[in-house]
């Protein structure tokens, strides 16, 4: 604030900010949605094959079920603390950077899983996807904000609905492609990286 000569205050109002234009919001919840589906359908590969691909990295047969009930308790142990540092970073720096950060680091975990040759490295790998959570949050928050008040609750129920199907599609479609193709589960899992990676980029 500054004064005239008279004395009198010279108020200077800053014009705000123009606005970003949202996306409109059926194209906001189908992104989220795609989201959703694919990280869905990949954990279905993990929790479905997790037993098959033990065996395949050499695991004792006697030990599989050990390690297939210790592999995503560990992962959610490591996961579930850092869901809240998430949530304070999307409040500050907008919720694009926390899906990105989500979808490439399912993308790296999926890549190491189809590169590992021992169950230090899988289970290496999977402690990995504890950094991969926190993305929910930033999707309903965005996807709450883009929506006219009398279409929120369809636009949350369409979000919602696609992890189901993708853990429903994921196991079942994993299942043909790993048997009824030349993949293989290795070449499941990089499949699954693929689809993440292309998840990060739209």
């Amino acid at each position: 604030m500054d004064h005239l000569a008279s004395g009198e205050p010279i108020i200077v109002v800053a014009e705000p900010a123009a606005r970003v234009r949202a996306q409109p919001w059926p194209v906001v919840a189908l992104i989220f949605g795609v989201v959703s589906f694919v990280e869905a359908f990949y954990t279905g590969h993990v929790f479905a094959f997790l037993p098959l691909y033990l065996r395949l990295v050499g695991t004792p047969a006697g030990e599989i079920g050990r390690w297939t009930g210790l592999l995503p308790a560990r992962l959610f142990t490591v996961g579930l603390p850092l869901v809240p540092f998430w949530g304070v970073w999307a409040d500050r720096h907008g919720g694009t950077p926390i899906l990105v950060r989500s979808a490439l680091v399912e993308a790296l975990v999926a890549l190491l899983v189809a590169l590992s040759h021992s169950r230090g490295q899988l289970a290496a790998a999977l402690l990995l996807s504890g950094f991969q959570l926190g993305n929910t949050g930033a999707m309903l928050a965005a996807l709450r904000a883009a929506t006219p008040e009398r279409r929120v609750g369809l636009a949350l129920a369409l979000l919602g609905v696609a992890a189901p199907v993708g853990f429903a599609i994921g196991p079942a479609a994993g299942g043909w492609l790993a048997d009824g193709t030349p993949l293989g589960l290795r070449g499941l899992f990089a499949l699954d990286a693929a689809l993440s990676l292309a998840v990060a980029l739209l």
